[in-house]
C-alpha cells in the first residue's frame, strides 16, 4: 500500500500518461529530382516501399509526368521492385531519388522482325527480369533469354490451355486458363540439379520454374494484375475483379453508365490508375479508371469509331457515317478484332490488332502513332494472338499462334 501522497503521484503520472497522444510515425524526408531540375522535398513513412514514394510522386504537382511513364534511380541503380522498403536500399533521410521520363520508341522507323519457329501454338506472353516466357495452347512454358535464346521448356502445373499471361508485382506469374480457371504460380528457386540431361531441339530441359500456389475458378479470357487485384474479361463477356490474396470475387459487370462489352480479351494495366480493355466484339480498346470502372476513353477516339455497342453508339456512328470519307487518317486508325493490349515505357498503347494483321500504336490520347509487324503477322479466322513489351529494352514480342511463330521487333 502507497503512502496517500505516493497514491496521489501515481495516480496523477498514470492518468498524464494516458492523456499523452502517441508518438508520431517517423518520416523520411526525400528530395526528388527531375532531369530538367525542378525539386521537391517529400516525406513519406520510415518503412516506406518503393511503390509508396512512387504514390507520393504521382501526387506531387510540381514533379509527376501525369500518364508518362518513368523511372527512378538513387546511386545510379534504378528502383524496379514496388516492394522493395526504402530503407534496404539504404535510402535514407534527405537522400536525392531522380526520376527520369523514359524515352518515347520511334515506331516509324521499325525493322524487319526477328521470327523464331515453335513446336506448339503460343499465346501469352510477359516479360520478367529481362526474359520472355511464352504459354502454349497444350501446357507448355518457354522460357527466352534476354538474346531470345530459348532456354528452358516446361508443363505447366495447372490445367487448360492458356491465354494471356502476366507477372503479379510479387513475381508470380498469372494465366488466364480459357474456359477453365486463372491460375497463380509462384517461382521455384532455380536448381541446376533440376536440369535433365536431355535436350530437345538443342534447349536444355528442366523441371518447372513455377510451381501452382492457388486457382480462381471462372472462364477466363484475359488477365492483368494491379496491386492486390486481378482483372479478368470472360467468356460471357464480363468484366470481374477478384483479390490476389484470397481469391475473392469483389466485382462483376458487363459495361457501366457509358460503355458495354462485347467480346472482351486482353487486358493491360496503366500506371495502377486505368485498366485498357481490347473488347474484340466491338473493335476497340476501352480505357477504364480502376477505382469505379468508368470509362475515360476509348482507342480508336470515339468520334472516330462510336462503336457497335449500346444504342447510343449506334446512333452516334450513324451521325457520323456521312463525315467518314472526310478523314483521311481514319481507315488506319481503325481495329478489326483487337485480342489483345500492352502498354510500352513511355505509355504509349500496343494493341494486337488480329484482322488488320499489324501491332497498333496509340498514345492515351487516343492519337494514332504508327502500324508495327505488318506482313509479319497472319490471321486465320479464329486466331488469338498476344503481345508483350520489355519496358528496359523496348522489345515487343507478339505470338503468331496459328503460323507457330514468335515474331520480336525492337523499335529505335
Amino acid at each position: 500500500m502507497l503512502p496517500s501522497g505516493l497514491a496521489a503521484a501515481a495516480e496523477y503520472v498514470a492518468g498524464f500518461l494516458s492523456e499523452t497522444p502517441a508518438t508520431e510515425e517517423r518520416k523520411l524526408r526525400i528530395s526528388v529530382q527531375r532531369m530538367s531540375g525542378e525539386e521537391e522535398i517529400l516525406e513519406v513513412p520510415e518503412d516506406a516501399t518503393v511503390q509508396v514514394l512512387r504514390e507520393a510522386i504521382e501526387r506531387s504537382s510540381s514533379i509527376n509526368f501525369g500518364r508518362s511513364a518513368y523511372r527512378m534511380i538513387h546511386n545510379s541503380v534504378c528502383l524496379n521492385n514496388p516492394d522493395a522498403k526504402l530503407r534496404d536500399l539504404e535510402i535514407k533521410d534527405l537522400s536525392t531519388v531522380t526520376i527520369m521520363k523514359e524515352r518515347s520508341r520511334d515506331y516509324t522507323r521499325v525493322e524487319d522482325a526477328k521470327v523464331m519457329k515453335c513446336r506448339q501454338y503460343p499465346n501469352g506472353l510477359a516479360f520478367a527480369q529481362g526474359r520472355l516466357l511464352v504459354a502454349h495452347y497444350f501446357g507448355e512454358l518457354e522460357v527466352y533469354d534476354s538474346d531470345f535464346k530459348l532456354l528452358s521448356t516446361s508443363k505447366l502445373p495447372s490445367r487448360g490451355s492458356p491465354g494471356q499471361i502476366c507477372i503479379a508485382g510479387d513475381g508470380c506469374l498469372v494465366i488466364a486458363h480459357r474456359d477453365n480457371c486463372v491460375a497463380v504460380l509462384e517461382p521455384k528457386q532455380e536448381d541446376e540439379n533440376d536440369a535433365s540431361v536431355g535436350q530437345a531441339e538443342g534447349a536444355v530441359q528442366r523441371q518447372p520454374g513455377f510451381s501452382l500456389k492457388s486457382t480462381i475458378e471462372c472462364s477466363p479470357q484475359g488477365v492483368a494484375v494491379s496491386g492486390d487485384l486481378i482483372f479478368v474479361t470472360t467468356r460471357d463477356g464480363y468484366l470481374s475483379t477478384f483479390r490476389l490474396s484470397d481469391g475473392q470475387r469483389v466485382d462483376h459487370r458487363k459495361g457501366g453508365s457509358e460503355w458495354d462489352l462485347m467480346n472482351p480479351q486482353g487486358l493491360c494495366v496503366i500506371e495502377d490508375k486505368l485498366l485498357a480493355v481490347a473488347d474484340r466484339g466491338a473493335d476497340r480498346v476501352l480505357l477504364l479508371q480502376i477505382e469505379g470502372m468508368k470509362c475515360v476513353g476509348q482507342l480508336p477516339p470515339e468520334e472516330v469509331w462510336p462503336g457497335p455497342g449500346t444504342r447510343a453508339s449506334r446512333l452516334r456512328k450513324r451521325a457520323l457515317e456521312p463525315k467518314m470519307p472526310e478523314m483521311p487518317e481514319m481507315p488506319e486508325m481503325l481495329l478489326k478484332c483487337p485480342n489483345d493490349v500492352a502498354l510500352d515505357a513511355a505509355g504509349n498503347l500496343l494493341v494486337m490488332d488480329i484482322k488488320n494483321e499489324r501491332v497498333a500504336v496509340f498514345r492515351q490520347d487516343g492519337s494514332f502513332v504508327a502500324s508495327v509487324m505488318k506482313g509479319t503477322f497472319k490471321a486465320f479466322g479464329s486466331t488469338f494472338s498476344y503481345v508483350a513489351c520489355n519496358h528496359e529494352t523496348g522489345a515487343i514480342a507478339i505470338s503468331n499462334n496459328d503460323k507457330h511463330e514468335i515474331a520480336i521487333v525492337t523499335p529505335p
